[in-house]
């Protein structure tokens, strides 16, 4: 089974261990990056302006059924239309006892487990007495649900 992998960290042992344990026999592919620019061993370098994320994976990745990925909603959303099954790494942060330059406390994530995206929803309500009928206000959540 192909299984991608989407995150700018590498999966630790821990989570590799407990993909093989609920994919048996997978093929792991890893793309590493931000949203702005993911690096991977098929794709080289890509700008997320140059196509959607979906159309990436339609194109590099053919016959991936689960993508693990860690990544903001709106990518969530794309990924869901190519691929059966969207997963999110879940961690907890543990604090390291360090100091990052800033002054912030430093920490560590530890994997503790997947979740499946389902579907990724927007809540809104009209801002500060605007007045909008209801039938655009439908027709543009539909538009934003189609990415246009």
């Amino acid at each position: 089974m192909g299984i991608l992998y989407l995150s700018r960290h590498v999966p630790s042992d821990k989570m590799l261990a407990h993909l093989s344990e609920k994919f048996p026999g997978m093929e792991l592919t890893q793309v590493s990056g931000t949203t702005s620019n993911f690096s991977g061993n098929k794709m080289g370098t890509i700008t997320m302006t140059e196509t959607t994320l979906s159309g990436i994976i339609k194109r590099e990745f053919n016959g991936i059924e689960v993508v693990v990925a860690v990544l903001p909603p709106h990518l969530l959303s794309e990924l869901l239309r190519v691929a059966k099954t969207v997963l999110r790494p879940l961690t907890t942060r543990k604090p390291t006892g360090k100091k990052l330059p800033n002054g912030d406390d430093e920490v560590s994530f530890e994997y503790t487990g997947l979740e499946r995206v389902i579907r990724v929803t927007i809540e809104t309500e009209l801002f500060a007495g605007e007045k909008v009928d209801e039938a655009t206000r439908q027709a543009s959540r539909e538009a934003c649900q189609r990415g246009q």
